[in-house]
């Protein structure tokens, strides 16, 4: 879903850019991966605290069958909305909005009870398709993303795409570096070879200020 070493690979070959400073995964025989850079690991925290979570859906799961349950002002939101010519029946559009994990059915659920289904589904899918080069992988991910895996298991309501859409951004906050327990420099490995120099936690003082625009007036002056 991430091929990243194919990525670097054909950045180093076209060498259109160079990070500022020696990278180990460009080092011959290495490689990038979601797994050096902590991704895996902040995906399995997400996992286990996501039981936190569990409450909240609750509370949404009650709020989506009656939206104005809980409001003091029933009876004025229901004339508010009746003289504006709203649609009498309000609705809860918290999943519909994606702020929400939602199950199958559409509910909202935790990040644990969205993936527990899948996870058989997702490995008798790879035991049957026995991916083996990167490239393999590379197609595999692609159908899964595509619904088009001939090796997904049928006669069951759960698709492909929902689970790696969803793993997809689970994923990207810590290959973002938003939140990836990893060593420098591959905490921020995904950043560098973007050429995006922000990072968390980082500053800048004026004498940094004045020493960049020092030199954007030399590039600019140079013939």
């Amino acid at each position: 879903m991430f091929p990243l070493a194919s990525w670097i690979e054909d950045k180093i070959k076209s060498a259109k850019y160079r990070p500022h400073e020696h990278v180990p995964w460009r080092d011959e025989g290495r490689s990038l991966s979601p797994k050096e850079m902590g991704a895996i690991a902040s995906f399995e925290e997400l996992l286990k605290h996501s039981v936190h979570d569990a409450r909240l859906a609750e509370r949404f799961i009650e709020v989506t069958a009656d939206p104005l349950r809980f409001s003091p002002l029933l009876e004025a939101a229901t004339d508010w909305r009746k003289s504006r010519n709203l649609d009498p029946t309000p609705q809860f559009g918290i999943v519909a909005s994606q702020n929400v994990i939602a199950a199958a059915d559409g509910t909202p659920a935790t990040r644990a009870e969205f993936y527990a289904p899948f996870w058989s589904l997702l490995r008798q899918a790879v035991s049957d398709t026995d991916p083996e080069t990167p490239a393999d992988w590379e197609g595999f991910a692609r159908d899964l993303l595509n619904d088009a895996s001939p090796h997904w298991p049928g006669g069951q309501p759960l698709k492909s795409s929902s689970f790696m859409k969803q793993f997809g951004r689970d994923m990207l906050p810590a290959l973002l570096n938003m939140r990836n327990p990893a060593a420098d420099p591959w905490r921020v490995a995904f950043l560098e070879e973007l050429g995006e120099k922000r990072r968390v936690g980082n500053s800048f003082t004026r004498d940094d200020v004045e020493r960049f625009v020092r030199a954007f007036k030399e590039r600019i002056s140079a013939p």
